[in-house]
């Protein structure tokens, strides 16, 4: 089971995936060179569609396009006579490939790979380095649940620890009710990476480096967790 999962569940609330989907890879600036003639391409993506600018030797053009996984195909249109060239072009990390076909060249098509400016994809493969850690954050908390009805009630604990190291673990605490108790089971406990950006927890599943969000704010009375599904309340232990 993933770590992004269980959170999930744990917390009962759906949190975001901020890993973007394949579409989502083509935003970004990206820069090249062909035959010593730098290229830049400014893309920006909205669903399946990609739109931009493409500078060639400082000639600014337009770019749109559609987008399927990680493979692209549309039409760059020269700024300046108006002319439509077609392309086609994939993305595999931070690396862009466009093929683009010039009718005044017999049809050829022209091969060009361009980079994406600060690497944005490689580091998203280090989530851990990209945040913050707050340190208000580190320590041992605990969400109690209480549930009751027909006259009987039961208590569910959650026990979530935050490292400055940027892991946490999450485990099951005690459960009791009537006739049932469960004592404290770090030994099923599941881990990953954490960081902070703003009012917002990234926890990342270390095998995927996928991550969920999740709103949060932390004060004197605790820390609490917002998402979709409602607010979860935790109370410092250390």
């Amino acid at each position: 089971m993933k770590n992004t999962l269980a959170i999930a569940i744990l917390f009962f609330f759906t949190m975001c995936k901020s890993k973007p989907s394949p579409e989502q890879e083509f935003e970004g600036n990206f820069k090249g060179q062909l035959k010593e003639v730098p290229i830049k391409a400014n893309l920006t993506v909205s669903e399946k569609e990609l739109s931009g600018t493409f500078i060639m030797n400082g000639q600014s053009s337009k770019i749109n396009g559609t987008i399927n996984n990680h493979s692209t195909e549309g039409r760059i249109t020269d700024g300046e006579t108006g002319k439509k060239y077609k392309y086609a072009g994939s993305i595999e990390g931070d690396e862009l490939r466009l093929s683009v076909t010039f009718p005044e060249l017999n049809n050829q098509e022209i091969e060009m790979t361009l980079q994406r400016e600060g690497g944005t994809a490689t580091k998203k493969d280090k989530p851990s380095k990209k945040g913050d850690i707050n340190a208000d954050l580190v320590g041992l908390w605990k969400h109690s649940e209480f549930l009751g009805g027909g006259g009987e009630s039961m208590t569910n604990e959650t026990m979530l620890e935050f490292l400055e190291d940027g892991t946490f673990s999450t485990w099951p605490g005690r459960s009791s009710g009537p006739g049932y108790y469960r004592d404290e089971e770090k030994s099923k406990a599941t881990s990953g990476g954490w960081y902070t950006d703003g009012n917002t927890l990234h926890l990342v599943d270390p095998a995927t480096k996928e991550d969920a969000t999740t709103n949060y704010s932390v004060s004197n009375s605790g820390l609490i967790l917002t998402g979709s599904g409602g607010k979860k309340v935790f109370e410092k232990i250390r």
